[in-house]
C-alpha cells in the first residue's frame, strides 16, 4: 500500500472519529434539552402553570423553557438564563412569584454560606442576622433588618424545606417589595437539580403564606 493510501485511509478514519463525536455531542444536547423540559413540565404540573418557549428572549434563554401562571392567585414565572459567554458561562434557573403586598420596605435575602462569605463577613463587607437557630444560622447567610418579621418567615416549616436542599442545589433566596425571587446556578436538565428546584418553590410558597399573615 503506498504512503498516498495510507494518508486517504487515515484521513478517513479522522474524519469518522471527529464525525462520530459530533454526533455523540449532538445526542447528547438533544437529550438534555428534552429532559430539561420535561423537569420543567413536572414542575408546574401540580400548580396548572403553562409550558412554552421563551421565543423572543424576554427573561433569559432564547427558545429557553418557560413556566408561567398563577400559583394561589399571585403572578408566577420560572425560566432560564445565561451569565457570562463561552468556557465562562452560567446557566441558571431562576423563578419570580409576586406577593403584590405592601411589605412597608421589608427585604430578606437568603443564601449559603461559604468560605468567601465568611471572609467578606469577618472584612465587614457583608452584613447578616442571625435568628437564634444555631444549624440554620450557621447553614445560610441571612440579610435583613427586621428581625422579628424574619424570625416569623423562617418558622420551623419553612426552615425545615429549606434544610432539606443540600448545599450544592442552592442558589439565592429574596423577598423584596414586589415578588419572592430565588435562582440556582444549575439547569433542571437532572431529576436531583429539578427535584431541589421543587423544595425551593415550595418553600417559596410558605413564605407567600406567611407575608399574607405579617403584612395584611
Amino acid at each position: 500500500m503506498s504512503n498516498g493510501s495510507e494518508e486517504i485511509i487515515a484521513a478517513i478514519l479522522i474524519i469518522g472519529v471527529v464525525a462520530g463525536l459530533i454526533f455523540l455531542i449532538y445526542k447528547l444536547v438533544v437529550h438534555f434539552e428534552k429532559k430539561k423540559e420535561e423537569n420543567f413540565k413536572k414542575l408546574g404540573r401540580p400548580y396548572g402553570l403553562r409550558f412554552e418557549k421563551d421565543m423572543l428572549a424576554e427573561y433569559g434563554t432564547k427558545k429557553g423553557p418557560l413556566l408561567k401562571g398563577t400559583i394561589k392567585g399571585h403572578n408566577f414565572v420560572c425560566y432560564t438564563y445565561v451569565v457570562g459567554a463561552g468556557k465562562n458561562a452560567t446557566y441558571w434557573t431562576a423563578f419570580k412569584l409576586q406577593h403584590n403586598l405592601n411589605i412597608e420596605g421589608y427585604r430578606l435575602r437568603l443564601a449559603s454560606e461559604h468560605i468567601f462569605r465568611k471572609m467578606g463577613k469577618g472584612l465587614g463587607l457583608v452584613k447578616e442576622i442571625e435568628i437564634g437557630v444555631q444549624d440554620f444560622d450557621h447553614r445560610f447567610l441571612i440579610d435583613a433588618e427586621n428581625l422579628t418579621t424574619t424570625r416569623t418567615l423562617l418558622n420551623k416549616k419553612t426552615r425545615d424545606k429549606l434544610t432539606d436542599i443540600p448545599k450544592m442545589y442552592f442558589g439565592e433566596l429574596l423577598v423584596d417589595n414586589q415578588e419572592i425571587f430565588y435562582k440556582v446556578p444549575l439547569q433542571l436538565s437532572h431529576d436531583k437539580s429539578c427535584e431541589n428546584f421543587k423544595i425551593a418553590l415550595e418553600a417559596a410558597i410558605l413564605l407567600l403564606d406567611d407575608l399574607k399573615r405579617v403584612y395584611r
